[in-house]
């Protein structure tokens, strides 16, 4: 992940970082926002990659 940059800008606060970019009056609403990306981007990390599918598989049946 890349650090987030947090600044003053005009009357408010932008924050950019790893593909996002945030602009508020209210840092504490800034920070939030960040916050909640970064939760959503590692959890989405954390996820592991699908498989790639193999193709139709047999059902297994049983035998009588």
């Amino acid at each position: 992940m890349t650090p987030t940059l947090i600044r003053r800008l005009g009357k408010g606060y932008c924050a950019a970082g790893d593909g996002f970019y945030i602009f508020d009056e209210d840092l504490s609403r800034v920070l939030l926002r960040v916050a909640e990306f970064n939760r959503r981007t590692a959890a989405d990390a954390s996820q592991p990659e699908p498989l790639e599918d193999a193709g139709p598989r047999a059902e297994a049946t049983p035998k009588a």
